[in-house]
């Protein structure tokens, strides 16, 4: 077996299948088979991946749904906790390596984006006005849709001379930590409102509403009282 010093361990091991493969079977191994030879996780399945990935995003939808249930600040807590779970569970996996371990990881991960993200855009929403609520949210997309985007870039750069496993592994890294990040936040918080500790008032009910409803005065969709719910008095 030849060993040339200026190939990467990926490419030598992509090289070495070939070599195999052409020995063995006469003939050159297709991409899949080179890929099943020298990926993370061993898997000879093709659909492995795309199912991977189908149950990452099927995952954030359930989470998104499950957010709309809780509270803001129990739905970006709980978000913040599943996300960094499912990073370590990724990390865990490529080391392994264990597919299923991944694919676990992939639904925990899944989950947490899924009530953070639904979580994150309810609190926005709350605090912003009519007025600037367009501005704010196209400014939220373009920074979300970038901090998705920028790592995945940087992890394709950096592949080629780490490894895809070291770099599949300190990408994952970098996830939970910033996941764990926004998890200690969350639990500090301890202010008012939407976005602090809980108010007590209705689940899916405009803060602002509710306490007009307390105070006695009308909010958008209530009529006038005299402060303890009943119609006001005509002199």
């Amino acid at each position: 077996m030849y060993r040339v010093d200026y190939l990467t361990d990926t490419q030598e091991r992509i090289l070495r299948c070939i070599r195999e493969h052409i020995a063995d079977h006469g003939e050159a191994p297709t991409m899949q088979q080179i890929g099943v030879a020298v990926g993370v996780l061993h898997v000879t399945w093709g659909a492995a991946g795309g199912l991977d990935i189908a149950a990452l995003f099927l995952a954030g939808g359930m989470g998104g749904m499950w957010s709309a249930r809780q509270t803001v600040r129990r739905a970006t807590v709980l978000g913040s906790v599943l996300l960094t779970l499912g990073s370590a569970g990724l990390a865990a996996a490529i080391v392994l390596p264990s597919p299923v371990v991944y694919a676990c990881g992939a639904v925990v991960a899944g989950s947490g984006v899924g009530l953070t993200y639904n979580g994150s855009l309810r609190a926005i929403g709350e605090v912003t006005t009519a007025q600037s609520r367009s501005e704010v949210f196209s400014a939220v997309y373009v920074v979300s849709y970038a901090a998705l985007s920028l790592p995945a870039l940087a992890a394709g750069l950096l592949a080629p001379a780490w490894g895809l496993g070291t770099t599949s592994v300190l990408y994952a890294a970098f996830v939970g930590s910033l996941s764990l990040l926004a998890l200690v936040h969350a639990a500090r918080s301890q202010a008012d409102g939407p976005t602090g500790r809980d108010t007590g008032f209705p689940r899916g009910v405009d803060a602002l509403t509710a306490r007009a409803g307390r105070s006695g005065r009308a909010g958008p969709d209530r009529s006038p009282t005299s402060g303890d719910g009943s119609p006001p008095k005509i002199r």
